[in-house]
């Protein structure tokens, strides 16, 4: 350790290190401050999207969709929140009410499409992700597209084991022609339902396939 042995020669030694490094300590400020400067307007940028996905989701929701006569209206918001504010929640929930609105209606292609574009624009573990896929596994199922149905069904990720995951893998493995791992699933949903509907629904394709 350098020993100093007076006063001058502290201040001295401190200004020789900071003329040395001077460089280091400008850029340093200077790359702390634009780390700053970035994260607050990501978050300026962030918050602003955020308001103004969720002021044209409101006008969005608040539409009679049953009155033809909005529809235009409709069609253009829903449009807007997609293409200009598809890193949102408002995006993603529009997607989902949207898809069940057409399912409704019978439309399943269309509310597929919408489906497999919240899937792909959202990554496993999220719930909009987790949601599209168990919509787009029923679809498919009525669709008949058993292989899709699976492949979206195993694509979704939980902590635990659930109920209606496992009766709809059941539905697709029995269009599939694989009762047995079909048999395998609806005991499973059986076991874990909380629902007595559901428990019910389960037996009963249970038995259908031990006949």
């Amino acid at each position: 350790m350098v020993e100093y042995r007076t006063d001058e020669e502290r201040v001295s030694a401190i200004i020789n290190f900071f003329n040395d490094y001077k460089k280091f300590f400008v850029w340093g400020s200077v790359g702390l401050f634009l780390v700053v400067l970035i994260f607050v307007s990501a978050s300026n940028y962030r918050a602003n999207q955020d308001s103004a996905a969720y002021s044209v989701y409101s006008k969005w929701s608040e539409i009679d969709f049953s009155d033809e006569s909005k529809a235009l209206e409709a069609e253009a918001l829903f449009n807007l929140l997609q293409d200009d504010y598809s890193s949102t929640g408002f995006s993603n929930l529009a997607l989902v009410i949207e898809s069940s609105r057409l399912a409704e209606e019978k439309n399943l292609d269309d509310a597929l499409d919408l489906l497999y574009e919240l899937k792909n624009k959202t990554s496993r573990g999220n719930l909009f992700n987790l949601i599209a896929n168990l919509n787009i596994g029923r679809i498919e199922i009525v669709n008949g597209n058993f292989d899709f149905a699976l492949k979206a069904l195993d694509a979704i990720s939980l902590d635990k084991e659930n109920a209606t995951v496992a009766s709809l893998k059941g539905d697709a493995l029995h269009g599939l022609g694989r009762p047995q791992l079909a048999e395998v699933q609806y005991t499973k949903a059986i076991e874990l339902s909380q629902i007595a509907e559901e428990r019910a629904v389960a037996e009963y394709k249970l038995k259908l396939i031990s006949q």
